[in-house]
This record gives structure tokens, C-alpha cells and sequence, in this order.
């Protein structure tokens, strides 16, 4: 049961992209938020997408959970102009 479910998520995914590199031209597809911290649907979303032409980009060191979040804050406040405050 749990694996037709993994399967079926994939598959949605995976058409959604379609549906996205359709209407947009691009087919490069960014796996992030706390979905993908299960290892098994990032995978088969991974093989799916990947089988049907796409470029898929994935976490390595930072989670795609909540786990990244403050290292995007971090980021953008590292390159936000900073204004001196009398």
C-alpha cells in the first residue's frame, strides 16, 4: 500500500513538471521542502523526472526541510543592502 502511494505521488509530480516544461519550456526541476526529506519519494521522483528528459536538482549537505530555512535567511540577509540607523 505505502509503495503504490510513493509511486503515485512520483507520478503526479512528475506530470505536474510536464505540464510546467509545456507551458514554460524549462526542464530543470528543483526537489525541495519537507516532502523530499523522504528519501524514497525524492527517489522516485528522481527517476521519473529524470527518465522523462528532466535536469533534477537535489539536496546534498543542507536538508530541504526546515533544517535549510535558516541557512536561506542567512543568505539572503548576507547579500541584503545594509542601512546604518542613526
Amino acid at each position: 500500500l505505502a509503495a503504490r502511494f510513493h509511486r503515485g505521488v512520483a507520478r503526479a509530480v512528475t506530470e505536474i513538471c510536464r505540464r510546467a516544461r509545456g507551458a514554460t519550456g524549462l526542464d530543470t526541476v528543483a526537489l525541495t521542502g519537507g516532502v523530499f526529506a523522504n528519501a524514497l519519494l525524492e527517489e522516485k521522483c528522481t527517476d521519473l523526472l529524470r527518465a522523462d528528459g528532466f535536469t533534477v536538482l537535489r539536496h546534498g549537505e543542507v536538508p530541504p526541510n526546515d533544517g535549510g530555512l535558516a541557512l536561506g535567511q542567512l543568505m539572503v540577509a548576507a547579500t541584503a543592502p545594509h542601512h546604518e540607523t542613526e
